[in-house]
Formats: C-alpha cells, structure tokens, sequence
C-alpha cells in the first residue's frame, strides 16, 4: 500500500486500524507513507526506494505482488513505475474529484498531477474509485480506459458511532455544524457569507466548525471582519467527541468546492441530521434532492442562505430529511462486505 496519509503510521489511529483490517486479506502487507516535508522529488524518490527494496524481498515468495496507490498523482506515478520495472499488478485509487473544474483552477500544482494522471491511468491493472460521479467522469477523461476495471467502491463509515437523535424543544439557538479541514477547497468561506445573511433574518441561530487546517487563521479573521464572530465557533478538530457535535446540532452544512465522497456527511446521517451539500461527491448518489438532504450549486451563496433558512423555518421538512437520512445511512454497506468487496477486488486485479 503506497499512502500519503501520516496517520496510516500512528498507533491506535483510525487510519492505522483500517490498515491491520487490510492486513489480515493478504499473505504479507506492507504500508509505506508518501512523505513530502523534505521537497516532492526527495520524497518520491524515498517511497520508490522503500518500495523497490520490499519488493525485491518477496519476489522470490511465488505470491502475487499488487502495488496499490493510494493516489493517481505522485504516490500513482511511483506505483507505476515499479509496475514497469517488476511487473507487479497496479491499482489506482482516486478518493478526490479531479475533474472537477474547481479542482485544476485551485493551483499549479493539481494541474501538473493531472497530468500525471492522465498518464499513469490507463497502465493501471485497475482503477478504484469512490462514487459514480469519479467513475463516469474518468471514463469520459480518458477513453480507452476498460469500464470493467473502473470499479465504484466507497469509502466505509462505521454509521454505529452516530445514534439516532433524539428530538426534543429546544429553548437554546438553533445550532448548524460543519465538519471539514479547513482549507481552501472546502469553500468554508462561503459558509460563513451564507451564515452572515441567516444570522441578519433569524437571530437565535450559531454556527458550529469543527475542523482544522491552513486556512483557520483566514476564517477566523473572516468572521470578525463579517461581524458574526459571537455566533460561530471553531472547535478545532474532534475526533473523540465526533458524535457530540452531531447530536448538539440540528442541521450539517457542507460547502466544498470538490469531492471525493464526503465521510462527514454520511456521519451527519447517520446521526438523524438534516444535510445541506453543495453538488460535489455523493451528492444525487446517496444524498437525494428534497428526499433526505438538500442540493445547492457549487458556490451558490443564495441557494445556500434559502435552503438555511427553510430548514430552520420548517419543521415538517427537517423531519422527513432527518428520518430520510438516517434510513439511507444504516443501508451501506457493512465493513464485512467492505473487506470482502476489497479482497475480491484485489484478487481480480492480481489476475488479470
């Protein structure tokens, strides 16, 4: 497994777990971290070394070697590297929306890695994807890529950690949660814009953030200047008290420019919240317009600030989502069927 997530290498860590379940698939597993403090080509460098040299100690094993690559940019171009020169099976993995036009406008950067990737792809033995959206998207980017090796396979939620809410009078604020890194594709600015013109027709209202990252600093400037300092709070990160965020809110709000899948609003389902998300990930895929959340266009302040304002103001409606939205979150898939869907998949990728 080439990763780029540092937490796939802490004990204890959620990402570390999912790596001992991954484990007990195979005969032998190796996870090596993308590491990119030193410089990007210092760091690819170092994984294509660590790589090669685990590589060369099983090849004499007789098992089947599958390289999978936790990214198609720089963890994928070291993945496909190796496979040219062992002959390894590939897999790709895509987690972001690439395509999205938000995604190549947010910096130079993205551009060259698509540009990787539109490289490496179709030399991968197969592609994971994790919503319909990446799938359909990928296969248009690059054609001569076989449907049959593009498969669709979300990221797993343990929804048992988020209980139902219990609903109950409220005498308090009514209260919006987000849970995001915060950084610049996120668009949390855009929540706070929309939170402002809430908070000037509806003042028993708060906005809770829970999250960290680069863009904090900014934010938090960002609400003074607004003016609606007093009404939002950033929380940092909360890993332990997840689920009590969920449960003290009545409504989640996610404003990301782009999209993978969106764990968090899952979570939010799971635990009976009403979800407003821009059209990104697994928006029109599990979350359905009017059904069991609420879609607004990418960037639309408007469309947010309208559909803030009806969940509050409706009380029938926040029901139906809340309801809907606990529904559709208990009907994924379970992690038994995950692993297996994994371990099947990395069988068929040895084989081909």
């Amino acid at each position: 497994m080439l990763s780029r997530d540092p937490e796939v290498m802490r004990p204890g860590s959620a990402a570390s777990r999912r790596m001992d379940e991954y484990r007990s698939l195979c005969a032998k597993f190796y996870v090596l971290v993308f590491d990119p403090r030193r410089g990007k080509f210092t760091a690819v460098r170092d994984l294509y070394t660590s790589a090669r040299e685990a590589i060369m100690r099983e090849q004499g094993s007789g098992d089947k070697i599958l390289i999978t690559a936790q990214d198609p940019f720089e963890v994928g171009l070291v993945g496909a590297l190796l496979k040219q020169r062992f002959g390894c099976s590939l897999e790709l993995q895509i987690h972001t929306d690439l395509l999205s036009p938000f995604f190549k406008a947010e910096s130079l950067k993205n551009k060259i890695r698509l540009l990787i990737a539109r490289r490496i792809l179709p030399k991968a033995d197969c592609i994971r994807v994790v919503s319909e959206r990446i799938k359909n998207s990928v296969l248009l980017w690059v054609p001569a890529l076989d449907p049959r090796r593009v498969r669709v396979q979300p990221i797993f939620v343990d929804t048992s950690k988020f209980g139902h809410k219990e609903v109950a009078f409220r005498s308090g604020p009514f209260v919006f949660v987000a849970v995001s890194r915060l950084s610049q594709e996120k668009n949390i600015i855009l929540l706070l814009e929309a939170f402002r013109e809430v908070l000037r027709k509806e003042k028993n209202v708060h906005l809770v953030i829970v999250g960290d990252g680069p863009e904090r600093k900014n934010l938090g400037r960002a609400a003074r200047a607004m003016v609606i300092q007093n009404a939002v709070e950033f929380v940092g990160w909360q890993a332990e008290n997840l689920a009590d965020y969920y449960a003290s809110a009545e409504c989640y709000v996610l404003t990301s420019n782009y999209e993978g899948y969106a764990r968090s609003v899952i979570e939010a389902m799971a635990a009976s919240l009403p979800v407003i998300m821009t059209d990104v990930g697994i928006a029109r895929e599990i979350v359905k317009d009017n059904i069991n959340g609420l879609i607004v266009p990418v960037g639309d302040v408007h469309a947010l600030v309208s559909r803030m304002l009806w969940v509050m103001r409706d009380e029938a409606l926040r029901t139906t989502l809340r309801q809907n939205a606990r529904i559709s979150a208990l009907q994924l898939t379970s992690k038994e069927a995950y692993l297996k869907t994994t371990k099947d998949a990395w069988e068929f990728c040895c084989h081909i």
